[in-house]
């Protein structure tokens, strides 16, 4: 398979990705049980596009809350948490080779 056969990754700049993550948070229909909206909208955020380093940066420290806030675990106090910090790594230092995180898929689980 060549480079050019592969298709690009959608990806949206850092602060409209935070922007849909907080309204999908803040959505009314929201619910603990129920928040693969505000899942996948942070996924979003790990795929996001930054314009520098600093924001870079900025966006490993709101993954971060975010993950503690999710896992209630700090890093290394679990092994399944922060999985979004490694990915947004990658799509920054690596932006045509990323993995694409593996998306939870809201609509798909309402009809189940």
């Amino acid at each position: 398979m060549t480079m050019a056969s592969r298709k690009p990754i959608p990806r949206l700049p850092f602060r409209e990705a935070v922007a849909k993550h907080q309204a999908a948070k803040a959505a009314p229909d929201r619910n603990d049980d129920d928040n693969y909206d505000d899942l996948d909208a942070l996924d979003s955020v790990t795929e996001s596009l930054c314009a520098n380093d600093a924001e870079f940066l900025e966006k490993l420290r709101y993954l971060i809350a975010e993950e503690i806030e999710i896992e209630g675990a700090r890093p290394g106090q679990s092994s399944e948490a922060f999985r979004s910090i490694a990915a947004a790594a990658d799509f920054h230092l690596n932006p045509d080779k990323a993995a694409r995180v593996p998306r939870y898929s809201a609509a798909a689980n309402r009809k189940a």
